[in-house]
This record gives structure tokens, C-alpha cells and sequence, in this order.
């Protein structure tokens, strides 16, 4: 089995984003996008696609693939909603953490990111 990270970065406005909306009413929206998306394949190198990503994704083999998220309900979503697939199984970083830090502790990626001592998580994403 494969082990498949990924992170979807999306169009977002301060009328529009996951803190107004549930996931389910940002993804199905008609102001949502797909920016693009990044992808890492066990040890292999992380790689950036932001054009032909339904293609990049079908190349892989969901059925013999893990799918490890920061927030898989998200990025899990994403996959079945926008492109209609679903890996064999999830694995999600967000949930780790909250099992170890607790619900109140801080569980976005900036704040596990400054928690581990990682540097600083980037904000900045442009859409078409």
C-alpha cells in the first residue's frame, strides 16, 4: 500500500471560507476552486500541480493507496465530491492531534507547525 499525502489549496475570501460555511456547503458551492494541489507518494518528492489535476490524480491507484491530510474530512471531500475518488483508506493529522493536544490546544497546521518547532506555516495562495 501506498502512502499518499496531499493538501488542497482553495479560493477563499473573508465572505467566503471553511470559518462562514460548513465543508459541505464551501465545496459545493459555485464560488469554489481548486488552486491546486500538492502531492507526495511515500518518500518520493512533494510535486505542485495547479493544471490537468484530475489527470495527476487518476494516475494513482486510490484502491491500493493511503490518503494522510491535514484535515482529511477537507481534503478527503475534495477528492470524492470534485473528482470521485475514494483511497482505500484516510489517514488524518488533524485527528492526531487533537488525540494527543486535546480539542482547545490549537489543531490547525500553523499552530502544530509552531507547536513542533517547524518554522512558519505560509498564508498566501492566488487563484485564477
Amino acid at each position: 500500500m501506498s502512502f499518499v499525502t496531499l493538501d488542497f489549496e482553495t479560493y477563499y475570501s473573508n465572505e467566503f471560507s471553511l470559518k462562514r460555511l460548513t465543508t459541505e456547503e464551501y465545496i459545493r458551492d459555485p464560488r469554489f476552486e481548486v488552486i491546486g494541489v500538492a502531492i507526495k507518494i511515500d518518500d518520493g518528492a512533494t510535486r505542485w500541480y495547479s493544471d490537468d489535476i484530475k489527470n495527476v490524480l487518476n494516475e494513482i491507484d486510490w484502491s491500493n493507496s493511503a490518503l494522510l491530510c491535514h484535515n482529511a474530512q477537507f481534503d478527503g471531500a475534495i477528492l470524492a465530491w470534485e473528482y470521485g475518488i475514494t483511497p482505500a483508506k484516510y489517514f488524518d493529522t488533524l485527528c492526531m492531534a487533537r488525540a494527543i493536544h486535546g480539542v482547545d490546544a490549537g489543531g490547525s497546521l500553523a499552530a502544530l507547525v509552531k507547536r513542533y518547532g517547524l518554522g512558519e506555516k505560509g498564508v498566501i495562495v492566488t487563484g485564477k
